[in-house]
């Protein structure tokens, strides 16, 4: 996940580490000016995501194992 910083800045974390952290652990991460500057407004979006989607039809699968569905 992303997390800004009061400091405007931003940096990415998982969920545990996110509610692991004190608000010391906060303080500690702005007092050094860590993290980055993001202008854009669709960093990790899926929209810059470059995989192409492959339509279930044409996957090469087995049919015998769609049969449970």
């Amino acid at each position: 996940m992303i997390y800004q910083l009061p400091s405007g800045k931003t940096i990415e974390l998982s969920l545990e580490q996110y509610l692991e952290m004190t608000d010391e652990d906060i303080e500690y991460i702005v007092a050094f000016d860590y993290g980055e500057e993001i202008n854009n407004p669709f960093y990790g979006s899926t929209i810059e995501d470059t995989r192409k989607f492959i339509p279930r039809d044409e996957l090469d699968i087995d049919k015998t194992m769609l049969e449970g569905e």
